[in-house]
Formats: structure tokens, C-alpha cells, sequence
């Protein structure tokens, strides 16, 4: 098969052999492609095939340019000034990025507003207003494409949803239990919606905690697994099938650290925030997630840490540059924002968070210099891979007939040192290989087994000598 050009978004699956041809922008990849048979990349005027998912290539593979593989890799992130939102508020909610960002809803000193501001990256400027006041809502999607539900439009409980499509709202489907304080997460049509509590104002013992979580399909809400801590405060980050929920306030007005993750039918447990805080921010995948902010147990109440989970457990972060709680934030987790919030009042400030990507090069090859560099490489060598395992039998005297040399290459004259394969062949045949027939190249970690082995042995004569020497004396 022969392609011309091709940008493939989705999986590539190819059982045959499949030749492309790129002018010039060469094929784009973007998620994960299998290729079962032999794989040939003509990019032609330079595009080559920019790739950024897994590929896995159990056929040929044969590239006559430059190769390059590298991962990604954070540092503890940077907190800075952004522009105050125009109406200052707290128990907002927030959706987008921090470049196209919305904060919608929240409570400022007269009570709760419907309010929406929009963030282009420096400056908060006035969107469409709400169908109703949301305060402590649950939150999801972009700035084109925004979701919003439950919260408190002051003094009942609300179950309803509202759909942000960048200047206006409209319905979308109640929620099946009405709560605020709960947690959100995914899209616009697949949203996640988890936790909550039912109180406002009057006795704490008439606090109900719910444990319940709802997936949304642009329609409707449906019931989901119940989270293992019903809790409210919480924070969520994710997708409808890969959330995360942390923190929160559980039964007995007790703050929590614990951490769970969804799966699309049910909540595990993960690794425990390093502090438990309720009313915190947050942003990201179930696998690398920022939470910041918050209220804490202890003085002081008010949090300005950072943590970041990376699937198993969480790590401190660079510090905000103001403490608050009940802010609203965006679904990032490398270019975050704190709208508003509690400092320890209902303010407009806007804190900017950002994750470097110090990107690390692990595999590099020139085709113009052909060298290759690599910065880790292991060999599989487990027990589990292995049968007939014996001791390594006498290496000394094979080891003494290798013929290290110094020589140029034909190809650039550079001068190298090392092994000539042909001579090796005679004394460990099985670490040479060969192509058409002839001798290629050489396998050199093999050699280290030997050469450790002829240390063993010359140490023993060592030591036989030693004693000698004790004997006689």
C-alpha cells in the first residue's frame, strides 16, 4: 500500500508492507500505529514523519534520515502574576486553558452571581451570562465548549446543568442527585461529576456527604460507580473513563488526603496527597496532575502548595504565589490558573501555573555524522528469559588472544579504537555477526561477562600468591 501524504489521528493497524510519501509535510502521526510488515518513510522536502505516539514495528523499518526519540520531562513548575478577573469572587468554576479560559458563577460579598468571564492569557474580559447562579459548581470542557453543574443558587440545592457554547449558555440535562461542592471532569459530552454535600446554612449533623458519581453524554446524566469516601470540596481532573478525585471533606467534617481513580465503571484507591485539603484547585490526567491551594486541617488554613501525581503518588510543587481556596482552575496540568478564590476573602487575583517541559533526547542519530547516541539502553537479561543457566567457564586465556587495535574508518578517516570482528570471530564467534556472508560487526557488552570473568580468575592468582608469600614468611 502506498500513501501520499497521510495524517493519521487515530490507531494504524497495517499487516502488509505500506511505503509513504510526504510533499512536504511528510506523515503526520499523533496517537498510537502498529506495522506488522516492513515500514518505508519517504518524506519528501524535509517533512519527514513527526510522530508524538507509540508505535510499535514488529516488520522492517528503514530510515535514511536523522532519528531522533526523547520524552517528556518536568521541572517543579513556576507560578506568576496573571490579569484580575473584572467581578471578584469565590466558589467559581473554571474550564478551559490558561490561554481560552472561562470562569462562570461563584459567590461574591452580595451573594451569588451569573456572572462569565473569559481569559485570553493576559486579561479577563465579559462572556454570556448563566441561566442561573451556580456557586461551588462541578465543571468540564473548553472555552467553546463548556459544561457546568450543580452548586448553590443561594438557599437551595440545584441539579441543573448548563451548556457554554463561548458566548451564550443554554440547558443541558439535570443531574440525577443535586449537590454542590462535587467535583467535574472530561468534556462537554462525556463529563464526569463525583462527590458533593446537600447542606447549606443550619446544623452541621444535617450535612449529607454523597459518594455518588454521574457520566454525562450531551444529553443526560447517568449513575456511575460510587467514589470509595463520600465526600465534598474534592478535587477532580481526567476524563469520564480516567478520572481522578483527591482530597475533600468527608463525614465528621474531617479533611481527607485520600486518592482515587475511575476507570469508566468503578473507584480504586491511589496514592494520598501529601496534605489533605479540601476547596483545592486542580487540572490534568488520572497519570499527571497539579492540585494547589485549598484549606487545611492546621494552621495556616488557608494552602498555597502545589502537588503533583504521576499515577502513584504525589510530589511537592513550587509554592503559589498567593494561598486561597475555593478558586476556580482550568483541565491542565502543565499550564494551569487560579481564578479568584478565598485569600481569605472573595478576590479577583489570577495566578498563572506553569510546567516546563525539559524535553530529554534518550535516542539520537545523525545520517550525516552516523553516530548514534543513546542515553539508556537495556539489554533483556532477567532469569525469567533464560534456560540452562551454567557458571561461566575459564575466560583468561581466550581473553588474552583478543587483538585490541587502533585504525581509521574508510568511510570519514576518523580515528577509533577497538576490535576487528574478523579476528574476534576466532576466539568468540558467537559474539560476531554476519551479513551476505560476511563478517559485520561485533556484539561489545557482550565481551564485559568475559572480561569480568578474566578479573575472577587473575584475582584467584592473586590471592594463591598471596598466601604463598604468607606461608613462606
Amino acid at each position: 500500500m502506498r500513501i501520499h501524504n497521510p495524517v493519521i489521528t487515530g490507531s494504524l493497524v497495517v499487516s502488509g508492507s505500506i511505503s509513504t510519501e510526504g510533499q512536504p509535510a511528510g506523515t503526520v502521526a499523533s496517537a498510537s500505529y502498529a506495522i506488522t510488515a516492513s515500514y518505508a518513510e519517504n518524506g519528501g522536502g524535509g517533512g519527514g514523519f513527526p510522530h508524538t505516539g507509540s508505535a510499535i514495528i514488529s516488520g522492517s523499518l528503514e530510515v535514511t534520515g536523522s532519528v531522533s526519540f526523547s520524552y517528556a520531562s518536568y521541572g517543579s513548575g513556576v507560578w506568576s502574576s496573571g490579569g484580575n478577573l473584572i467581578q471578584q469572587r469565590t466558589c467559581g468554576g473554571g474550564f478551559g486553558t490558561q490561554n481560552a479560559a472561562a470562569f462562570a458563577g461563584g459567590t461574591y460579598v452580595g451573594g451569588n452571581c451569573c456572572n462569565t468571564e473569559h481569559y485570553d492569557g493576559s486579561s479577563w474580559t465579559t462572556g454570556g451570562n448563566l441561566l442561573n447562579a451556580h456557586g461551588r459548581p462541578g465543571t468540564a470542557g473548553t472555552l467553546t465548549s463548556g459544561l457546568i453543574f450543580g452548586g448553590e443558587p443561594h438557599p437551595a440545592y440545584s441539579n441543573c446543568t448548563a451548556e457554554y457554547d463561548g458566548s451564550s449558555w443554554s440547558s443541558g440535562g439535570a443531574l440525577i442527585q443535586a449537590r454542590y461542592e462535587l467535583a467535574g471532569a472530561g468534556t462537554q459530552n462525556a463529563a464526569l461529576a463525583h462527590g458533593g454535600r446537600n447542606y447549606f446554612g443550619g446544623a452541621a449533623a444535617s450535612t449529607t456527604y454523597y459518594a455518588c458519581t454521574e457520566e454525562y453524554n450531551g444529553t443526560s446524566w447517568s449513575t456511575g460507580g460510587a467514589l470509595a469516601i463520600a465526600r465534598h470540596g474534592l478535587g477532580g481532573a481526567g476524563t469520564q473513563n480516567a478520572g481522578i478525585a483527591f482530597g475533600g471533606e468527608c463525614t465528621g467534617e474531617v479533611i481527607v488526603a485520600c486518592t482515587e481513580e475511575y476507570d469508566g465503571t468503578s473507584w480504586t484507591i491511589g496514592g494520598n496527597l501529601i496534605t489533605g485539603r479540601k476547596g483545592v484547585g486542580s487540572g490534568g490526567t488520572q497519570n499527571q496532575t497539579v492540585t494547589f491551594g485549598g484549606t487545611t486541617p492546621s494552621s495556616p488554613y488557608t494552602s498555597a502548595d502545589t502537588e503533583l501525581y504521576d499515577g502513584s503518588s504525589w510530589s511537592s510543587g513550587t509554592a503559589m504565589t498567593t494561598a486561597t481556596n475555593f478558586m476556580g482552575s482550568t483541565n491542565d496540568s502543565t499550564a494551569n490558573l487560579s481564578i479568584g478564590g478565598s485569600a481569605p476573602s472573595a478576590t479577583c487575583v489570577t495566578q498563572e501555573y506553569t510546567l516546563p517541559n525539559l524535553s530529554q533526547t534518550t535516542f539520537d542519530y545523525s545520517n550525516t555524522t552516523g553516530e548514534t547516541t543513546v542515553s539508556c539502553l537495556i539489554e533483556t537479561s532477567a532469569a525469567r528469559y533464560k534456560d540452562n543457566i551454567q557458571p561461566m567457564g575459564s575466560q583468561l586465556n581466550k581473553v588474552m588472544q583478543l587483538k585490541p587495535v587502533e585504525f581509521d574508518w574508510k568511510s570519514n578517516k576518523k580515528h577509533d579504537i577497538g576490535f576487528v570482528a574478523d579476528s574476534v570471530k576466532n576466539v568468540y564467534p558467537n559474539l560476531v555477526s554476519e551479513k551476505d556472508g560476511q563478517v559485520e560487526g561485533m556484539n561489545y557488552s557482550k565481551l564485559v561477562s568475559a572480561l569480568v570473568k578474566s578479573i575472577q580468575e587473575q584475582q584467584d592468582q592473586i590471592n594463591d600468591l598471596k598466601l604463598r608469600l604468607d606461608n613462606n614468611n
